[in-house]
């Protein structure tokens, strides 16, 4: 399979088309046929993938042409591609030297490192090169869009806004979108139509605050599920099949971690703890605890080092990390004791004096009052909140479905008696109800 660079094939038209008309926009881009993605890494290369998959022309540029070409093909033995013909859709370049590759691009994404500067310093060479009218979206996940157009000409400013894919953006269908006050309306109309129709993602408008939603309550509930289990003393395999039954997560909390790769965890954390109020609830949570810093250091990073919270044996018998002593040993089956004496009832889960019943009380609690204090800072309605649950950390209920499954008034009652600040929004529901 060949990867075509800036010196070869003509980047030529062609592709899925969603057409809009714009009155006055005379200059604005009316439909993507080509796109380009600045950077390569993982989450660059599958977007460009996704693109490519979609029928588009795409310029893939990185500071190294050969990172580039690297990343294409990395996609196609990954599996990245519907069909492996498609990696030829697809030219590779240096940002650098061959940033012309972006000129008559439609949509251009730029999804490098998360840092500021860096992202300044690729928006003003964008903005140099680029065709008027073109969208610029960032795949930044927690950097604000105020800051990210912050200085710049309003004439560009009004072409950017943030477009927050999941990884990998291949089998994660939620899209994150975040206008500002600058934004062109057309702009965000023709990006939610195109990435809705063409590319089949689950579009969820967002507000302009740190971690937009589903990271901001995502990386709350990693963090609240980790210090817990710990805390419990419990196995791996349980808190698993607690977190697995009471919010629908396929991978749990660990298996999660071991997903997103755990030397990632802490980046990403501090990243997202910078930009909140030193009040936030996610401050009073490490953002990389004990364990966690000393997996890293023995390179137990998860699936991509072979071993984290799991591993296989060289037989390939899957192992647990024993959270207590840090050592590999069988994995027993997914099972929980107050599981099996509550019957699954998620009141009486949370009310069961077990190590079980404990972590979920602390999970539940404080998950869902988080998520309910944060109406209306990150979205417009609850429901964007519980797609956004949905979509980007494969909930199968939402925070505010889990809250009306519980009834709200109990809820608030279990909050109060924890000691817990009850949200505005979830004031009204009273606490008539007892807890169990």
């Amino acid at each position: 399979m060949s990867v075509r660079t800036a010196s070869t094939a003509p980047f030529a038209g062609g592709g899925s088309l969603i057409k809009m008309r714009y009155g006055a926009e005379v200059n604005a881009v009316h439909e993507i046929r080509k796109t380009a993605v600045i950077g390569a890494g993982v989450m660059g290369a599958g977007i460009a993938a996704l693109f490519a998959n979609a029928g588009l022309c795409v310029a893939l540029l990185d500071i190294d042409p050969a990172l580039s070409a690297a990343a294409v093909s990395r996609q196609i033995k990954a599996g990245g591609f519907t069909d492996p013909a498609f990696a030829d859709r697809i030219r590779t370049g240096s940002s650098i030297t061959d940033l012309d590759m972006v000129a008559d691009a439609d949509w251009i994404v730029e999804a490098a490192a998360e840092s500021l500067d860096t992202k300044h310093q690729i928006f003003t060479a964008l903005n140099a090169v680029r065709k008027r009218g073109s969208i610029v979206s960032s795949n930044t996940s927690t950097i604000r869009l105020s800051q990210l157009v912050g200085g710049m000409d309003p004439l560009d400013a009004r072409d950017y806004l943030i477009a927050h894919f999941f990884n990998p953006p291949r089998t994660m269908k939620l899209l994150e979108l975040v206008a500002g006050p600058q934004t062109r309306l057309e702009a965000t109309a023709l990006v939610t139509a195109f990435s809705e129709e063409s590319l089949g993602r689950c579009v969820v408008p967002c507000r302009d605050t740190p971690g937009f939603i589903a990271n901001r309550i995502g990386n709350f509930w990693t963090a609240v599920a980790l210090d817990a289990a710990i805390a419990q003393n419990l196995d791996v395999e349980e808190a698993d099949a607690l977190i697995g039954y009471a919010f629908g997560s396929a991978a749990g909390i660990f298996g999660l971690l071991d997903l997103v790769g755990i030397d990632l965890v802490p980046t990403a954390s501090r990243s997202l703890r910078s930009a909140l109020a030193d009040d936030d609830p996610l401050q009073a949570y490490p953002a990389e605890p004990p364990l966690i810093t000393a997996m890293i250091a023995e390179g137990r990073v998860g699936r991509k080092a072979g071993a984290g919270f799991f591993r296989k044996d060289h037989e390939g018998t899957l192992q647990v990390l024993d959270l207590r002593d840090r050592t590999y040993r069988a994995r027993r089956p997914a099972s929980s004791p107050a599981l099996a004496a509550t019957e699954g009832d998620l009141r009486l889960l949370m009310s069961h004096e077990s190590a079980g019943g404990r972590f979920m009380s602390v999970v539940m609690s404080r998950t869902l009052a988080y998520a309910a204090s944060l109406i209306p800072e990150i979205a417009d309605t609850p429901d964007h909140i519980d797609q956004a649950m949905r979509e980007g950390y494969g909930w199968q209920q939402g925070p505010f479905q889990l809250i009306e499954r519980l009834g709200p008034g109990w809820l608030v009652t279990r909050l109060r008696a924890e000691h817990i600040p009850v949200p505005a929004s979830l004031e009204d529901a009273g606490s008539g109800t007892s807890v169990t």
